[in-house]
């Protein structure tokens, strides 16, 4: 009993500063709440039972990713839905403290990364928006850290087309494109 306590204790100390990281990820992924927090919910259990495979504590956020990416394609594997995201959920996503100007850059910004590559746009939400470095990003999606650098340099190049940044200089698009993410 003292074991499974320790390990609850652990667990739950790992996944308080991940819990909010891992929700939004999950939320970007599905654009659905209810889809969202079922892979969550999927995810902790997962994490939870498996637990003792994890080698380092400071894995775990690369960890839940990895099974909540995996838990998301079983399921749209399974379903073959992908639903958009709603009012509601666009404000609860964003919170309170964005304009409406903002929001609809946000909303924009978005709907360019739903165009990208899987890879790309999860390495460029990882890497920009949830702050992960290129090797926790690697660890999750698997391949190299240089092919983790690949995929974001090529999703933000593609992301500053799709947004119309006009520029003959390529590295006034890669400024664009740093700026957007």
């Amino acid at each position: 009993m003292v074991q499974h306590e320790t390990q609850q204790q652990k667990f739950m100390r790992l996944l308080a500063p991940t819990q909010e990281p891992l929700e939004r990820f999950a939320l970007f992924l599905t654009r659905n709440r209810d889809e969202a927090r079922d892979i969550v919910s999927e995810t902790l259990l997962i994490a939870y039972e498996k637990l003792d495979t994890l080698r380092e504590e400071i894995a775990f956020p690369s960890y839940l990713m990895t099974i909540a990416r995996r838990t998301f394609y079983n399921k749209r594997t399974r379903t073959k839905t992908h639903d958009h995201l709603e009012a509601e959920e666009m404000d609860e996503l964003f919170g309170d403290s964005i304009s409406p100007e903002e929001a609809m850059d946000v909303t924009i910004l978005y709907e360019a990364l739903d165009r990208l590559p899987a890879a790309q746009k999860e390495a460029i939400i990882m890497a920009e928006i949830m702050g992960f470095s290129h090797k926790e990003i690697q660890k999750v999606q698997g391949g190299t850290v240089t092919g983790v650098k690949v995929r974001i340099f090529r999703g933000k190049r593609q992301l500053a087309k799709l947004l119309g940044a006009q520029s003959t200089n390529r590295n006034e698009v890669l400024d664009l494109a740093e700026s957007i993410a």
